[in-house]
């Protein structure tokens, strides 16, 4: 570690940067000092995007992030000791299905879930992902608390629920709606690539990057000039959608940039 505690949480002027920062660099002592793989609660992956940027190359041990699948959201940050192969160490996460009966009930939306379960006293950072499903939901959370889930989810909003614990591993995961669209950009600036994914004027891109809401992977952008924009960046536009700029496919006949882009939707 190139900086000690203090001089590393003062690179953070939020204070709940500054909090999540003293928690992971607590996480690095520990994992040292124990020999054992160490555990956070959950937190966004935009955070994870920020400690990466200015805390997480300050020490050399290794650490992953994961969620329970693919595609998550929000994870469990790891720090592994050197003995330790991080493909083999098993992350304290529940997966739990909640269904409900289609024939008496609509279907409860995200917000009524998760409603549900901070209603049972749970804490927001023990939540993982929710993600809807046919059937109804299937959450990821913290193994300690998915016991007293079982139990006491009785209800999520006025409607009935049954709640069973799933493999993790064999988990069928709610296919997120996207599709794959082609465009052309003049060059690979953000606010470029802004306009023509989600049909909005220059002017418009202008004052969403300057109101800090445009983000690549995860990280908010205030330069509506930035340009370091390659294949398998997140962009994100706050209120609009989020955007994978999966393929740089060369140029057209009038030098114009083709982008194989894939919209979630």
């Amino acid at each position: 570690m190139t900086m000690n505690k203090t001089e590393l949480l003062n690179i953070f002027k939020n204070e709940d940067e500054r909090i999540l920062a003293a928690k992971i660099t607590d996480m690095f002592f520990a994992a040292k000092k124990k020999n054992i793989p160490i555990f956070s609660d959950f937190f966004e992956y935009k955070k994870l995007a920020l400690m990466k940027e200015s805390l997480l190359s300050n020490f050399e041990m290794e650490y992953d992030f994961f969620g329970g699948f693919s595609d998550f959201e929000r994870g469990v940050f790891c720090v592994f000791p050197e003995y330790c192969d991080k493909d083999f160490v098993r992350y304290p996460i529940s997966c739990l299905s909640i269904s409900y009966n289609k024939k008496f009930s609509s279907a409860p939306t995200h917000r009524e879930y998760l409603g549900s379960l901070i209603g049972l006293g749970i804490e927001r950072d023990k939540i993982g992902d929710i993600l809807l499903s046919d059937f109804g939901a299937v959450v990821f959370l913290k193994e300690e608390i998915s016991n007293f889930v079982i139990v006491n989810l009785e209800r999520v909003g006025r409607t009935p629920v049954k709640v069973s614990e799933s493999d993790i591993n064999e988990i069928k995961i709610p296919e997120k709606n996207k599709k794959e669209i082609y465009v052309t950009v003049s060059s690979l600036r953000l606010d470029a690539i802004l306009c023509k994914a989600f049909n909005i004027s220059r002017s418009t891109a202008k004052d969403l990057v300057n109101a800090e809401k445009a983000f690549v992977n995860h990280l908010p952008i205030k330069d509506i000039s930035f340009n370091r924009i390659k294949e398998g960046d997140i962009i994100s536009l706050r209120g609009y959608g989020r955007i994978i700029l999966t393929q740089i496919e060369g140029l057209t006949k009038k030098d114009k940039i083709k982008l194989l882009i894939t919209k979630f939707v």
